[in-house]
This record gives structure tokens, sequence and C-alpha cells, in this order.
């Protein structure tokens, strides 16, 4: 049998990084720019850093303050390294050696263990059988 993890979003946090887009903006809005588009970019960012941690969204809020596509992509590319940049760190920081490895182990061996009794029924039925009763694999809250 094979088995596929899917890993999203919220793992690293799990993990106890400091990967959120709350942890990212407080450091980048304390990056120095002497770019005029990027600076009112941080001020807006420094005023309300709550609602920013909603970065796609708030981005795309914050096009209606651009005067061109220039603009725009500036700001993008700038985000887009400082974050590359924000994360490789936050992965250097990483000690794998406080990662309790049993405790992954089994939580990748039987995920089942933390799912709610209805789709733990659902997973335990498709490990056994190779599929669900009504011959769909459904998506496992």
């Amino acid at each position: 049998m094979n088995i596929l993890y899917v890993i999203g979003n919220g793992f690293d946090l799990k993990l106890k990084m400091e990967t959120s887009f709350k942890n990212f903006l407080s450091s980048y809005k304390k990056i120095k720019s002497t770019n005029e588009t990027i600076q009112k970019l941080k001020k807006n960012i420094s005023n309300d850093v709550e609602t920013w941690c909603d970065l796609e969204i708030r981005l795309g809020d914050y096009t209606q303050y651009l005067k061109s596509e220039e603009e725009f992509d500036i700001i993008n590319l700038n985000i887009r390294e400082n974050l590359s940049n924000y994360l490789k760190e936050q992965e250097k920081l990483f000690d794998i050696s406080k990662i309790d490895k049993n405790k992954l182990l089994n939580n990748l061996s039987y995920p089942e263990d933390s799912l709610l009794p209805t789709d733990k029924k659902k997973l335990i039925e498709f490990k056994t059988n190779g599929n669900l009763s009504n011959g769909t694999l459904e998506y496992l809250h």
C-alpha cells in the first residue's frame, strides 16, 4: 500500500516555527528601504499589522493605493524576496533535535489517532480495504 502525506498550512507553526505572516511582517516593517513605494507600504502595515496578517488579501486591497503596475511589481518583488529570506533564516533556526521523533513517527504511521471518529472510521476502512464503501475517496476533515 502506498500512503501520501500532504503536509499543509500550519505544519511549520505546529513545530513552533515563527513562520506566520505576523512574524514575517514584524520583521519586514523594520527593514530599511529608500524606495518611497516600499516606505508607504511599510507605514500602512505598521498602522494595522493585525489585518495585514492575511497578507494576500491585504495586498489585493492595497492595490487601490498604487499609481502604476510598476509600483505593484516593486512591492511584489520586495515582499517575495524578503519573505524568502525570512523563511530561510527561520529554517536555519529550526532545531530538529527538539522534535520528538517517536511521536512524529507515530503520527505519520497512525494519523487516524488524531481524527474525529467519523473520519477515523473512513481512514481505517480505506487502509484496510483500499477503498471506501461508497467507492470514492472523500476528503477527510
